[in-house]
């Protein structure tokens, strides 16, 4: 039967192309394609020009749309060899959302689905066939190399039958559902199993993303045509080339440009040329474009030469308005919808709404922090080398290059798409889009927002679910910019890190499983116990290597602040508080060694290990408010001086002993290295201590670690150690207010402590039962007398 070419096949691979979908082109009366590398990502078909040029059949490359089909060839084998598997193939039919792919035989079907977020490489193709070797069904996405397969999509005609296949279903391929997890699983499990034994397969690679105009090699560059293929790659050899260069050359790659005999030629000139604005002139760039003479010899060639020369290697480094990471997906290779330029508007907002419209879901503004994260490698990362700035540029030439099909198709209308895509390369008019573009739906967030779910932790390989343990994909909604160094591998052990906790702690199991759990809860985001952690002991005990490997592990969820954090300020300092500001964000903070009596700063204690929003500021910023989510741990030889003694401050504190002494041949030099060298299985030790704690809904802190608090208490109470040695209990006692507080005074300067105000001693003495009373005009503490 002889197939007759569909009349709309070119509009149909359009509409494709534009919904996130990577289409081949395959000739009339096949199934697939004929052409040499097809199925690689650079000779993938990804944007409308070249889309609008097929004619026969087209086919849709899985790999790199972030799609897969399941084609079932025996509906009967294939129902039962999924049944099996705890998959009914019959519920898989009849979904509401189901997308078919109808050929018109009987006895097969296929069924589109969208992969899932988070997948990094391509599926590879699985195929179940039965006794007779016959196929049976089918899991089609890459071949073993990372290629991609493909399947035909309306409305290509079928050779056999001479109809055209249908879409079939009740959903829309706009919106193909995404896989079932069970038949995901069914499909990566099968695939392990058979992997199991063999040589380990090659990692797929993934070149970057380029929409070439056919799946036909290149032509040379000598027959480059006006249109968005031909105009990308020349702007893609000029990015390569500065116009600020000497005369000779500026005239030659000018006049290289001119060789090409586009219309759109002066344009691109004077748009190169302004990129030297101090040099720019429109006349004398006016006067050398029509100097041009072909017969000169100078051609594209030259530009090419000189962009080579400056690393233009190849035509896949330049990126077009088709990018190759999703919104929806981080996973290489995919193919984003291609975004028209919206020429109705106009200037600086047209420019960053098609910004916008290129990076919405991978650029983001942070209000309060002034800067931009970019999603990359499955992470918000922040923006730290002008990567914003190569972003809007980027968008930039996406505008120049949809300005040349603009121009090829109406030239009096394209001749203005070009000028104002000309303007938009001006560094002042890409600063104004990137403004702008800070107040577009979608393209900007608050401090308060990033990294605000408690119970999620960025890790290496993703992100740890605290609550249950369970290790997920990142996705950029979750707004996590903070990661451990560490992966979460559930089958990571620590033997040496044990052993460390146990010579350190003199094998006191109890307040090991405390430590485990105290790391836990400061691996949340909470600040439900209101603590702050003391490693108390004298030097070569171990707290410093503990803290270091503690900090490493956490990474950037670890700040490292100055003991001026705790230590008591003078009434009248009012000045910012950078060490406080600096905090946001941060789920461990560690103050490392405070200075001999040192008093501590009891209100500010209060603060950082409480509930309530705190508000600070770094000098010349205004105030920031935030909620704390990080515990402070504190190592230290000196325990600092409380001179509090209200529940309020001491059910705060907790203290931690490190009372052993790594001398002579206890001391490794390389114990650290060895630890670090169990960072996972140090991560997946804590990640249970997490686990534990929110189990107990408590930290339940050992015997010696409330021992050492009791103690700790005692030592710090200054007002109880002097009534002890001036003064004795007596119920009919009485002491002159002005004789006693005398004392106290007396006894504070012999001992080297602050006496404070005579106000706070009355209220301290009242709390403990000696009140104040009064008697022929004179003022007593009653119930204590002194000691001669």
């Amino acid at each position: 039967m002889t197939a007759k070419p569909s009349t709309n096949t070119g509009t149909q691979a359009v509409e494709y192309v534009r919904h996130s979908l990577a289409v081949c082109a395959i000739p009339l009366g096949r199934k697939g394609p004929t052409a040499i590398g097809w199925n690689l990502l650079e000779n993938a078909i990804t944007c409308p020009t070249a889309a609008a040029t097929l004619t026969g059949n087209v086919g849709l490359l899985h790999a790199w749309s972030g799609t897969m089909a399941l084609d079932v060839d025996d509906w009967g084998a294939a129902s039962e060899w999924l049944l099996a598997r705890g998959v009914n193939l019959a519920q898989l039919f009849t979904a509401s959302d189901r997308v078919e792919i109808a050929s018109g035989r009987a006895g097969r079907a296929k069924l589109l689905f969208r992969l899932p977020a988070g997948l990094h490489t391509p599926v590879q193709t699985l195929q179940v066939k039965g006794g007779d070797s016959g196929m049976t069904l089918e899991f089609r996405c890459a071949d073993a190399s990372g290629n991609s397969m493909q399947d035909v999509l309306p409305p290509s005609i079928h050779p056999d039958t001479g109809k055209p296949y249908q879409w079939g279903g009740s959903g829309d391929w706009r919106n193909l559902p995404v896989i079932p997890e069970v038949l995901l699983q069914v499909w990566q499990g099968e695939l392990a199993k058979r992997t199991k034994g063999s040589a380990p397969a090659a990692p797929l690679t993934v070149p970057p993303a380029f929409a070439p105009q056919s799946f036909a090699p290149h032509p040379g560059f000598a027959t480059l045509e006006e249109n968005l293929w031909g105009v990308t790659v020349v702007e893609s050899a000029l990015d390569h080339v500065s116009p600020d260069t000497d005369y000779p050359t500026w005239r030659n790659i000018s006049w290289a440009i001119m060789s090409t005999g586009w219309k759109s030629a002066p344009q691109i000139v004077h748009g190169w040329s302004q990129c030297a604005p101090f040099r720019y002139d429109r006349a004398a760039t006016d006067t050398l474009i029509r100097s041009f003479d072909p017969t000169r010899g100078i051609t594209l060639a030259t530009l090419f030469h000189h962009a080579k020369q400056n690393g233009w290697t190849t035509l896949q480094q330049y990126p077009l308005a088709v990018v190759s990471s999703p919104p929806q997906s981080s996973a290489p290779g995919y193919v984003t919808p291609y975004h028209p330029v919206d020429w109705s508007v106009h200037g600086d907002i047209r420019n960053a709404r098609h910004f916008a419209a290129m990076f919405g879901g991978r650029m983001l503004y942070v209000h309060g922090h002034n800067e931009w994260l970019r999603w990359s490698n499955d992470r918000w990362v922040v923006c730290d080398q002008g990567q914003e700035i190569e972003a809007v540029k980027q968008a930039a030439q996406a505008m120049m290059a949809d300005a040349a099909f603009s121009l090829s198709v109406d030239q009096d209308r394209g001749k203005g798409h070009v000028r104002e895509a000309v303007a938009a390369h001006r560094i002042s008019r890409m600063k104004a889009a990137l403004e702008l573009a800070q107040s577009g739906p979608g393209m900007s967030t608050g401090p308060a927002d990033l990294d605000a779910n408690p119970m999620l932790l960025g890790v290496g390989n993703g992100v740890v679910d605290l609550k249950v343990g369970a290790l997920i994909a990142n996705r950029p909604e979750m707004l996590i910019t903070r990661h451990c160094a560490a992966d979460y591998d559930m089958a990571a052990a620590c033997p040496r890190w044990l052993q460390f906790m146990s010579e350190v702690f003199g094998g006191d199991l109890a307040t090991i499983d405390t430590v485990q759990r105290l790391l836990g809860y400061t691996l949340t985001g909470l600040n439900t116990e209101e603590i702050i952690v003391f490693c108390s002991g004298f030097g070569a005990n171990g707290k410093s290597i503990f803290g270091n490997i503690v900090n490493r592990i956490l990474a950037s969820y670890s700040k490292v602040a100055p003991h001026s954090l705790l230590a008591a300020r003078r009434r009248d300092d009012h000045g910012p508080r950078g060490d406080i500001a600096m905090l946001e964000g941060a789920r461990l903070v560690s103050v490392n060694e405070l200075p001999g009596g040192m008093q501590l700063d009891e209100q500010s204690v209060k603060a950082l290990a409480g509930r309530e929003p705190i508000s600070a500021r770094e000098l010349y910023e205004r105030f920031r408010t935030f909620e704390p989510q990080f515990t402070v741990w504190v190592r230290t030889n000196h325990r600092p001086i409380i001179k509090g003694d209200d529940d309020g401050i001491w059910r705060r504190i907790v203290v931690l002993p490190f009372r052993q002494k790594f001398e002579g041949p206890r001391c490794d030099k390389h114990l650290e290295a060895k630890l670090w060298a169990e960072r996972d299985g140090i991560l997946h030790w804590m990640i249970e201590g997490a686990g534990r704690y929110l189990a107990l809904n408590s930290l339940a802190f050992s015997p010696t670690i409330l021992a050492e608090q009791r103690q700790y208490r005692r030592d710090s109470d200054l007002l109880g150690e002097f009534l002890a040695d001036c003064t004795v209990t007596d119920p009919a006692g009485r002491v002159p207010d002005k004789e006693l507080f005398g004392r106290w005074r007396h006894w504070c300067d012999v001992n080297g402590h602050k006496a404070g105000g005579k106000a706070t001693f009355t209220q301290r003495l009242a709390e403990r039962g000696f009140p104040i009373s009064r008697s022929n005009g004179d003022r007593f503490y009653s119930g204590v007398r002194g000691v001669p």
